[in-house]
């Protein structure tokens, strides 16, 4: 009787291990790409939501100083909070004024709703807005009122420049418009990340003679 032969099909040991080693090598290609993807939308995520917060901040800041208020002069030599304002101009006409701390710009203005002269500037990352209400009838001051928008606003992004300047216009004349910039850094890029956002407004109630310095 004739032996009938084993049926042996299968691989082979060489054909095993260069199986495995393509299957690695495609892996790891795969791997690199999808690192590269992962980290490229984590960046742009992270650019998004500083965008989205500038956005934020740059409304509120420039709502109110658009809407300032033609109101009660301030005294350039004694502010509300006790500071001098140190610039030149014609005091009789310092509605809105703007100086500087070692943070960067501080704006001073008369709120349109509440009539409060109100205190803007830069405070520990985060912009701050302190408001110093009228007097009472008896001439009695409130104690002022500090507010700033919540942490969650800014989405784990600090504010590294605060700058509000005059414009001028074609001919080199000071006008009633300022402009506002704002830079922000988001933690989850580091350090040295900054995104920057500029604006220019009109103060509509108020004429170029009204904002110090002149």
């Amino acid at each position: 009787m004739k032996k009938l032969r084993e049926d042996c099909g299968g691989f082979t040991l060489v054909e095993i291990i260069v199986t495995f080693a393509l299957t690695a090598l495609f892996m790891g290609s795969a791997t690199l790409v999808m690192s590269s993807f992962v980290k490229s939308h984590t960046t742009a995520s992270a650019v998004a939501r500083e965008q989205a917060v500038a956005t934020v901040l740059m409304e509120n800041v420039t709502g109110g100083l658009s809407a300032a208020r033609w109101g009660d002069r301030f005294d350039i030599d004694s502010l509300p909070d006790g500071s001098a304002a140190g610039t030149a101009g014609a005091a009789e006409n310092a509605r809105l004024v703007l100086t500087n701390d070692a943070n960067g710009s501080v704006v001073w203005y008369v709120d349109w709703e509440s009539k409060s002269k109100v205190k803007l500037c830069l405070d520990n990352d985060y912009l701050l807005w302190t408001y110093y209400p009228e007097p009472d009838a008896d001439g009695n001051a409130p104690d002022p009122v500090e507010w700033r928008l919540g942490e969650n606003v800014y989405n784990n992004c600090t504010v590294k420049e605060f700058t509000v300047g005059r414009v001028l216009s074609k001919t080199g004349r000071q006008t009633n418009c300022l402009n506002v910039r704002i830079v922000l850094n988001n933690k989850q890029l580091g350090e040295d990340n900054r995104f920057t956002m500029e604006r220019s407004l009109e103060c509509h109630n108020l004429t170029a003679d009204d904002i110090l310095p002149s």
